[in-house]
């Protein structure tokens, strides 16, 4: 984690760890918000009468504006600071979630439907939701990477970023899951107060950087410059296997899996919550306790995920499903902080914030394309994900090992 605040230059180090926990804590309560909703998408895309790939395109719209609008915010953080970057981030995320939730519930009462309906659902969790997240993460990448020095520490850093989201994982899991069984309507009510919470956290402990502090002309970095592109690579397979398992382990299971139509929220929940706890232990106990360096991290990460995918793809009992979701988690966990840690000790102060939009946008491509690419796999063959991400992170895996600049 990086609430110790190693190497930081700010001389006060308590108000530095506050406001190190307080970017942590807005990160955590803004995916919080998204991560309830995917125990929810599968029993409510069913509910509303559509189809696979209706789902698919609704979360690949958000992931659009991740795309479009990152490197924008990546910058903007640096120049304009981290409190109205974050509080505005984190208002619009739960304007966003509200209106989803009355649209989702209108459909269900059967007051809208048909293209309406679906088109509906897409401008609310598309357009504004999307645009949020595409704020948060860079933003607190950018920040972590400044308030760290020595690559361990980074190393570090960017596992205690990666650890917020995958206990946002293991929470919305949970939360969702029970929510969900109760009824849809409770879980999309709940939905849009934990970015509510995030933007009372930022109002309250964030403090505004003195202008001394903000960057007056953050530098672009290109997705094609040589000291970023080969750990582009490697976040942009991760992500998409993971985002491909994430997508499909709703309908998997409610197709593969003989369960009563009340208890499918709650095993949904349940292998959400074994990715989570994988991608937990490997960010918040692995990464610190063992020191590896991003190298490694990325190659270990990358044949973890594999044999975890390796023992999805058979028609074998739920608890071996679920094994295999949790190495999945875990190899996530582990590749992720290296690939992310690796390209910042490479640049300047005034790169980071353009480097950490870089990359989220980047990486919001496998969010954008992978839903919709998953859900059409699914639909000729609802093993055919799980085959195409094994080959996919074996390929990443062996890339990882070769490519010269990874060391």
């Amino acid at each position: 984690m990086v609430a110790a605040v190693p190497g930081a230059a700010s001389g006060d180090a308590r108000a530095a760890r506050i406001q190190v926990r307080s970017v942590l804590t807005m990160t955590f309560l803004v995916f919080l918000g998204q991560f309830t909703l995917h125990p929810v998408l599968a029993p409510l895309t069913r509910s509303l009468g559509m189809r696979e790939w209706q789902a698919g395109l609704i979360v690949s719209a958000s992931a659009l504006m991740v795309v479009l609008t990152s490197r924008l915010w990546g910058r903007k953080s640096q120049q304009l600071g981290r409190k109205p970057v974050l509080v505005g981030a984190a208002l619009l995320a739960a304007v966003s979630l509200f209106a989803f939730a009355g649209v989702a519930q209108l459909g269900m009462a059967g007051a809208i439907g048909g293209p309406l309906l679906f088109a509906l659902l897409i401008l609310s969790r598309g357009p504004l939701f999307g645009t949020a997240l595409s704020a948060v993460f860079p933003t607190a990448q950018a920040f972590v990477a400044e308030v760290t020095v020595t690559e361990a520490d980074r190393v570090r850093g960017m596992a205690g970023l990666g650890s917020v989201q995958g206990l946002a994982m293991v929470a919305g899991s949970v939360v969702g899951g029970l929510l969900a069984g109760i009824s849809l309507v409770t879980s999309l009510t709940v939905l849009p107060f934990a970015p509510l919470a995030a933007m009372l956290v930022g109002l309250i402990f964030l403090k505004s950087e003195r202008p001394s502090e903000l960057v007056a002309r953050p530098v672009r970095v290109r997705a094609t410059d040589p000291r970023v592109w080969p750990f582009l690579v490697v976040s942009l397979g991760v992500f998409t296997v993971f985002s491909m398992l994430q997508v499909t382990i709703g309908f998997i299971i409610h197709d593969r899996f003989a369960f009563e139509a009340r208890t499918v929220p709650f095993v949904i929940g349940g292998a959400l919550l074994a990715a989570g706890i994988g991608m937990l232990l490997a960010q918040g106990i692995v990464v610190p306790a063992t020191g590896w360096r991003p190298a490694v991290l990325m190659r270990v990460g990358a044949l973890t995920a594999a044999c975890g995918f390796a023992a999805t793809i058979a028609s074998l009992p739920i608890p071996v499903f679920l094994i295999g979701v949790f190495f999945v988690g875990m190899g996530t966990g582990l590749a992720i902080p290296g690939a992310l840690s690796a390209p910042t000790l490479l640049v300047s102060r005034e790169e980071q914030g353009g480097l950490a939009g870089t990359l989220s946008s980047t990486n919001g491509i496998t969010w954008m394309a992978t839903p919709l690419l998953a859900t059409v796999l699914y639909g000729f063959s609802p093993v055919l994900p799980l085959i195409v991400s094994l080959a996919l992170i074996l390929g990443i895996a062996v890339f990882a090992m070769l490519n010269t600049r990874i060391r």
